[in-house]
């Protein structure tokens, strides 16, 4: 597969039963059997625990351990050390709930393909289609736990990054989709003149406003609820982007107008190294991931995304790639006297 030739037969028998792997997987995780396995190892007291139909949670168990995802020793039952550390491992439980979540409805969407790909209209699906921001726009609990779960795999970049990118001579940071606050806060905290304004939708802000009061800065970092398309507030000397789409042109657009002459632009995002890549398996199936089951666009390659700062009008473009297609663009808004 994936360019080497198709056998139909043997590959299809191989895909169906990784899925079926796939489903086991999750239907365990959401069923509690990870984690109900730490304090409850015994077989029977565990099925007896989650209330697992008789003949069947017996099933599903024997196919954990046939799948080599649990051990058997003794009447016992444990997770292996991967499937500890991809499904439990130091989560705390907010961020296990939103991740499982997650791959749910992403299978769930992904099931249903051929409606995806057939309808001209929501209307028309055999299901409710709601984008991941229609859930944080209309669910205040999700946006709580999604922003819960970004501050808490995000801190650490966040530091490091206000490391890297010095903002001593800064004054006024606008974060775009800044989510918690983290970027800002680690931004502030490194830079005691800065003073930080997160845009985020409205239950989302209301999450950030009080993990930056927990981190003490609700005097310098103000959380402004609204969406992308709406008006941005103007006036900032630099300007945050995190992963929030790459340099989109009306994104771009956006961004020179709230910068004021002089202004620093910040992105950290996905992009591609190299356009060539978007034929291989991986992206192609990446992209229609994105198209047709999210709903969101495919990325940007790094030159695309330097093209569209350069015809927005910003200059003096530094490009840093951080990991495979993860990169830190620095871009400036020509001052007055340009």
């Amino acid at each position: 597969m994936g360019g080497q030739g198709f056998d139909t037969g043997r590959d299809l028998d191989r895909l169906r039963e990784a899925f079926q792997l796939y489903c086991l997987i999750q239907a365990a995780d959401e069923l509690g059997v990870f984690e109900g396995l730490l304090t409850t190892p015994d077989r029977e007291s565990l099925l007896e625990a989650l209330s697992l139909r008789p003949g069947v949670g017996e099933a599903l168990l024997d196919a954990l351990v046939a799948a080599g995802l649990l051990i058997e020793e003794d009447g016992t039952l444990r997770p292996t050390d991967d499937v500890y550390q991809a499904l439990i491992g130091e989560y705390p439980d907010f961020v296990r709930h939103q991740l499982r979540l997650e791959r749910r409805r992403a299978m769930d969407r992904w099931y249903q393909l051929r409606s995806l790909l057939y309808a001209d209209s929501p209307d028309e699906l055999p299901f409710e289609q709601t984008s991941y921001v229609d859930y944080l726009r209309t669910d205040s609990a999700e946006a709580r736990r999604f922003s819960r779960m970004m501050l808490w795999f995000h801190q650490e970049d966040a530091e490091r990054l206000a490391r890297r990118v010095d903002l001593s001579d800064r004054r006024r940071l606008l974060d775009v989709g800044g989510g918690p606050g983290v970027y800002s806060i680690a931004f502030c905290r490194a830079n005691p003149q800065l003073r930080a304004v997160v845009l985020d939708l409205p239950y989302v802000c209301a999450a950030g406003q009080d993990v930056v009061a927990e981190a003490g800065l609700s005097d310098r970092i103000q959380c402004v609820a609204g969406e992308f398309s709406d008006p941005w507030p103007e006036g900032f000397d630099v300007l945050l982007m995190a992963d929030i789409g790459g340099a989109r042109p009306w994104l771009m657009e956006k961004a020179f107008a709230a910068l004021e002459p002089g202004g620093l632009l910040i992105i950290k995002d996905l992009f591609l190294d190299d356009p060539s890549r978007r034929k291989s398996v991986t992206w192609a199936l990446d992209r229609l991931s994105r198209l047709a089951v999210f709903e969101t666009e495919e990325p940007l390659t790094i030159e695309e995304g330097k093209a569209t700062l350069e015809a927005t009008g910003f200059e003096g473009i530094e490009v840093t790639r951080e990991r495979q297609d993860w990169y830190l663009v620095l871009a400036h808004k020509p001052s007055a006297k340009s």
